[in-house]
């Protein structure tokens, strides 16, 4: 035993940190001796071995363990302690021991295979609350949208023959680069705070393309309103109703939080009707992705796009909840397709709802004729409540047969009391509004675009921003 290095501890949790062990369970101590209790007639201790010299020693019938290891060592405590250390020690000494672990004898502290509860929190209940994040461009983007048709300057982008996708496309890239800062702002506090394990990039990413998505779905929203007094309301609602849902089919009887395990291995969360919600609603997709990134750092691990794997039965009696709903990369291409699908549902609604098609045949710019109606004819027909889909329409019409003819050079009035059909005149010869069938419009090839004062006031920034 000369000329080994020893440490005395009074802590035989100390042990852990003196005699750190590799994967394979072996520590570059030679043993450990732990004293249990001493007094004047006897000496009780114990004699600490690596994990794996423990195992070798109790299921092999060879001496060399004991002999260059066990028998030196107590022969050096014992010859020590009761004055034997100048007599020669015994060539055999009988082994009246047993091989254990000194853990079984004393509680030690295991390390926790859990993070915090409150991320286990943050996965069963709180997630759907995140969409916070994103429900300000809602309430901002619906309404900017809505107003704009309000305040009639998307007509009047319509008569200076600004078509649908340019509009849409200034629109929403205009809100991405207003609101990105912030959702970048709000991606690296929830990696630098709440979820730690997860890489900084991938949440960036997938904050990104959510946010993106919803600002595409929410011009979707937004382009059926063509009020703005409830628009923000009406979208930012049902974006926080969208997202609460989760929380149904989470603690529905099909979600593992609520089901009794049957089987040796029970599938991930990943059923057809989280599938369908996750693929349709961006609020639901970005509350589900909150929950399994809660769900992945409570089990100590990052958030990753790989598909997911199944819950074993220990796992589940052990009460740890899965460690995510959804295969990481599906959340890449549901966001991928909403943005594509609502772009042009959007393109869609803009087009068939409130677009209108100009028809018009030229005239030759020779001509002394800059424009020409031809038994112009306007209805109005009302529309029908969506709370009241039987009550009958009603027709007005604003202009019947008018023949009217405009010369290049000439200031022509068009006079008459108010609900006359003059607005609604120069409105169908801008392509504001659509002529009733049998009205016919012709316009010099000289002056196809022309400029339009509307009758209300408008916004100029929001033109020249265009």
């Amino acid at each position: 035993m000369i000329g080994l290095d020893t440490h005395v501890t009074d802590d035989p949790n100390d042990l852990w940190d003196l005699c750190k062990q590799s994967l394979h369970g072996e520590s570059h101590c030679f043993a450990a001796v732990i004293f249990l209790s001493l007094n004047e007639t006897d000496l009780v201790y114990s004699i600490a071995l690596d994990e794996q010299a423990r195992v070798f020693a109790a299921s092999s019938s060879e001496p060399s363990l004991l002999s260059t290891r066990l028998l030196p060592l107590q022969w050096a405590i014992d010859a020590s302690m009761s004055g034997l250390a100048s007599t020669s020690k015994p060539s055999e000494q009988a082994w009246s021991g047993s091989f254990y672990d000194y853990r079984s004898l004393q509680q030690v502290e295991e390390p926790s295979l859990t993070g915090p509860d409150w991320l286990a929190l943050v996965g069963a209940f709180v997630a759907p609350i995140f969409i916070l994040i994103l429900i300000g461009v809602v309430y901002h983007l619906s309404i900017f949208v809505a107003r704009e048709r309000e305040t009639q300057v998307a007509e009047l982008m319509q008569a200076q023959m600004v078509t649908e996708v340019p509009r849409i496309l200034s629109t929403l890239i205009s809100f991405m680069i207003i609101y990105f800062p912030g959702i970048i702002i709000c991606s690296v506090l929830l990696t630098q705070l709440l979820f730690t394990k997860t890489s900084d990039i991938l949440l960036l990413f997938l904050m990104l393309l959510a946010g993106t998505s919803m600002i595409v779905t929410t011009h979707f929203l937004a382009s059926f309103f063509g009020k703005a007094q409830l628009a923000g309301l009406y979208t930012s609602t049902l974006a926080f109703a969208l997202s609460l849902i989760s929380l149904t089919i989470l603690l529905g009887p099909s979600s593992p939080f609520m089901m009794v395990v049957t089987q040796s291995v029970v599938p991930a969360v990943s059923n057809t009707q989280t599938l369908a919600m996750s693929l349709v609603f961006p609020p639901y997709t970005f509350a589900t992705l909150i929950g399994d990134i809660a769900n992945r750092e409570f089990q100590l691990r990052p958030f990753s796009l790989e598909p997911v794997s199944g819950i074993s039965l220990g796992d589940m009696s052990a009460g740890i909840i899965p460690q995510q709903s959804l295969a990481g990369y599906l959340y890449v291409v549901f966001f991928l397709v909403q943005i594509l699908v609502f772009g042009c549902g959007t393109y869609g609604v803009e087009k068939l709802l409130w677009g209108v098609k100009r028809n018009f045949e030229p005239i030759d710019a020779s001509s002394d004729v800059a424009l020409r109606f031809t038994k112009l004819s306007k209805t109005y027909h009302s529309k029908r409540p969506w709370y009241w889909p039987f009550k009958s329409t009603t027709h007005t019409l604003a202009v019947e047969d008018l023949d009217l003819e405009v010369m290049k050079g000439s200031v022509t009035f068009l006079l008459g009391p108010n609900g006359g059909g003059k607005t609604t005149t120069l409105k169908c010869a801008a392509g504001i509004h659509s002529m009733d069938k049998g009205s016919r419009l012709e316009i010099n090839e000289a002056g196809v675009v022309f400029g339009i004062c509307p009758q209300h006031n408008v916004s100029l920034p929001r033109i020249l921003t265009r």
